[in-house]
C-alpha cells in the first residue's frame, strides 16, 4: 500500500505543476475507506506551504449546510486572508450583474437581499449563471497563489453542490485551481432522488475523468479534517439565516431541509419577524421547485400569521405569493380575487416597494390570462420599475408586446422593446435578450 501511496503522491505532485503553469486539474478517488485519501492528500500536500492555499473538508450525513459547501466560504475566507476588494473582484471575475448583491452581501458577512424578483422561465439560466460565477471568482482568486480544494465524502454533498462541481469542468478551464475529490461511489441511497442524483454525478466522473481506486487496504489514521460542526446545538436564528441564504443563492432543496429545521423550533420563540422569514423561505423554496401545493399550505400559515398580528405589509405579501402559485395552477378566478385582496393592503401602507411588487403581480396575472392591463397600474408599474432600479424584471415586463398596443403607437412599441434589448444587454441576460429580440420580430409581423 505504501508503494502505491507514493506512486499516486508522486502523480499529484506532477499535476500540481500543471496547475502551476495555469492549468486548472480536477482528479476524483473512489475508497471504501475515507482515512486513505485524506491520508493520501495529507502525504502529498503540507497544510502551511508558500506554494499553494490548501483546504480540505469532509463532508458528513448532516441537513444543515450553507449553500455550496465549501465553496462559498472558501472564497470568504482567502478575500479576508489577501484584503481584497470585493468590488474589484466581482468585476473582475465577470460575475452575472443580478448576482453582484448575493456575493458582495455573503462576503461582507451580510444576508443578500435581492429587490428583483426571480423569472420563473430563467431559474436553470441563474443557476448556471451562478456556477460560472463561483467558478470564476475561483479563478480569479487563483491568480494571488495557488488553491488546492480537498473534498472527502463526496457522496453526502448536497445535489446543488454535486451540480456545481459538474460544472467547474469548464468554468475553471486556465487557471490556478485543484480539485481532489474522494468518494464511495458505490455508496447507496435509499432516498430515490439522492440515489439518482449521485448515481448521475458517477456517470458524468466517469465519462469525464479516470476515477481512480485507492483499494481496500486499511491505514490507521485519525483523520483531522474539517468537518462540518454539528448541527444539533444551533440557534433557531442561525439555522433560518443559513436557510435564508440558501434561498438566496438558489440552493432550494438545502433551503427547505434547514428551513424545516427552524420550524419546527418556532413553537419555543415568540419572533414574529423569524416566523415570518421561515415560513416565506419555505413557501418560496417549494414554489420555485414546483411543488405548489406545498407552497400554499405555508403561504396559508404566512397570512394567517400576518393577518392575526395586523401586518397589512405582510398580509399584502402573504396574499401576492398565495397568488402567484395560482398562476401556476392557471386558476384564473382564484388567483383574481388574491391579486385584488394583494393590491388592496398594498395600497393601506406606504410602501411603494410593496405596491410594485402588487402590480407587477397584476401584470403576471394579465399575461396569463391574455388580458391587457389596467392602463393606470401599467404606467404605475413601469415607474415603480424605474425607481428601485429592478433590470431584470423591468426588461421582462418589455417583452410582452401584446399588453401594450391600446397605450402605444407602434413607434413607441418599437422603442419599449429596443429599451428590453438594452437593458437585457446591460444585465448580460442571454435568455431575456433572446425573448426580447423574439417580441420585436413579433412587432414586425
Amino acid at each position: 500500500m505504501k508503494n502505491k501511496i507514493k506512486t499516486l503522491t508522486d502523480m499529484l505532485h506532477n499535476q500540481f505543476k500543471n496547475v502551476l503553469k495555469g492549468k486548472s486539474e480536477i482528479l476524483h478517488f473512489h475508497t471504501t475507506n475515507i482515512t486513505t485519501f485524506c491520508y493520501l492528500v495529507d502525504n502529498a500536500f503540507n497544510e502551511v506551504d508558500d506554494r499553494y492555499l490548501l483546504f480540505k473538508y469532509q463532508y458528513t450525513e448532516t441537513d444543515i449546510l450553507e449553500p455550496y459547501e465549501p465553496f462559498l466560504s472558501i472564497i470568504r475566507d482567502t478575500v479576508e486572508k489577501f484584503n481584497i476588494d470585493i468590488k474589484k473582484l466581482l468585476d473582475k471575475s465577470k460575475v452575472y450583474p443580478a448576482h453582484k448583491i448575493l456575493f458582495e452581501s455573503y462576503l461582507k458577512g451580510q444576508l443578500p437581499v435581492r429587490l428583483d424578483e426571480l423569472v420563473d422561465g430563467e431559474i436553470l439560466y441563474e443557476v448556471s449563471q451562478l456556477h460560472k460565477s463561483i467558478g470564476r471568482i475561483l479563478c480569479s482568486l487563483s491568480d494571488y497563489q495557488p488553491i488546492i480544494i480537498a473534498l472527502a465524502e463526496l457522496q453526502f454533498a448536497d445535489f446543488a453542490t454535486l451540480e456545481l462541481i459538474k460544472s467547474l469542468k469548464k468554468s475553471l478551464g486556465k487557471s490556478k485551481v485543484m480539485l481532489i475529490h474522494g468518494y464511495n461511489q458505490n455508496t447507496y441511497f435509499v432516498n430515490a432522488d439522492h440515489y439518482e442524483v449521485w448515481n448521475d454525478f458517477i456517470t458524468f466522473a466517469e465519462e469525464n475523468y479516470s476515477i481512480l481506486n485507492l483499494g481496500k487496504d486499511i491505514i490507521l489514521k485519525q483523520a483531522d479534517w474539517t468537518c462540518f460542526k454539528s448541527k444539533k446545538n444551533m440557534t433557531i436564528h442561525k439555522i433560518a439565516t443559513i436557510s435564508a441564504l440558501n434561498l438566496s443563492f438558489l440552493n432550494f432543496n438545502n433551503a427547505i431541509k434547514s428551513g424545516l429545521k427552524a420550524e419546527a423550533l418556532l413553537k419555543d420563540t415568540e419572533d414574529i419577524n423569524l416566523s415570518y422569514t421561515v415560513l416565506q423561505v419555505l413557501g418560496d423554496s417549494y414554489y420555485y421547485l414546483d411543488k405548489v401545493e406545498n407552497a400554499l399550505a405555508y403561504y396559508r400559515m404566512f397570512l394567517e400569521l400576518a393577518h392575526k398580528k395586523g401586518n397589512y405589509k405582510q398580509v399584502s405579501e402573504a396574499y401576492r405569493k398565495s397568488a402567484m402559485c395560482y398562476i401556476k395552477k392557471y386558476d384564473i378566478e382564484t388567483d383574481t380575487t388574491l391579486a385584488n385582496q394583494c393590491l388592496k393592503f398594498a395600497n393601506l401602507i406606504d410602501d411603494d416597494l410593496q405596491l410594485m411588487r402588487a402590480y407587477y403581480l397584476m401584470y403576471l396575472l394579465a399575461d396569463i390570462s391574455s388580458r391587457s392591463i389596467n392602463k393606470n397600474n401599467y404606467f404605475t408599474l413601469l415607474r415603480l420599475l424605474e425607481k428601485y432600479n429592478i433590470k431584470n424584471n423591468y426588461a421582462y415586463y418589455l417583452q410582452d408586446a401584446s399588453l401594450y398596443t391600446e397605450f402605444f403607437s407602434l413607434e413607441e412599441l418599437h422603442s419599449l422593446c429596443d429599451k428590453g434589448i438594452q437593458i437585457s444587454l446591460e444585465s448580460e441576460n442571454e435568455f431575456s435578450l433572446f425573448v426580447n429580440y423574439h417580441k420585436k420580430g413579433i412587432l414586425y409581423t
